[in-house]
């Protein structure tokens, strides 16, 4: 059985990506290509959208789409697929933080972000070890994270009376 809907370009990709963005094992580079993609064909049709339109409509926060989305449009599109193609993607936060940087940099940043990886599989130092920890906990609080945004986003939770600040500082 199929259903056969009418929906223009823009339509059908917010369908497409919202479906996607619920599957457990969508990976979050193809996720924030999604979301750029989503976002191009809606400012090229005319019908440009929020990052907050786009957020409620997927059910993520919109910090979080907000950083997909600047790394996908200010990131070189050749370390973009780098980081698509990977195994094991680098963190948002990592990727956001190349982003930011002009592009002439971006190359020798995202080099350096892969150094720590290759690092990690000699477990001889103790700041390795530690490291390899941090980015764990980084990488869980941050998926924490994105179950909140996407709980709060289809209204059955409701944080804007809660205070992540201490948590955050520790």
């Amino acid at each position: 059985r199929c259903i056969v809907r009418n929906a223009d370009d823009v339509q059908a990709r917010v369908r497409n990506l919202s479906e996607n963005a619920t599957r457990q094992n969508i990976s979050t580079p193809d996720l924030a290509w999604g979301i750029y993609q989503l976002h191009c064909t809606a400012t090229s049709n005319g019908k440009p959208m929020t990052i907050a339109k786009i957020a409620s409509l997927i059910g993520m926060s919109d910090s979080h789409v907000s950083h997909l989305l600047t790394i996908m449009s200010k990131c070189k599109p050749a370390i973009t697929k780098k980081w698509r193609s990977m195994p094991k993607a680098l963190s948002v936060l990592s990727m956001y933080s190349v982003a930011l940087l002009p592009k002439a940099d971006q190359d020798a940043a995202f080099a350096a972000l892969l150094l720590p990886a290759e690092a990690k599989k000699d477990p001889t130092t103790e700041s390795r070890k530690q490291g390899s920890w941090v980015d764990h906990a980084k990488a869980k609080a941050y998926s924490i994270g994105a179950i909140i945004g996407q709980l709060e986003a289809h209204n059955l939770i409701d944080t804007s009376d809660l205070d992540f600040s201490k948590h955050i500082d520790l």
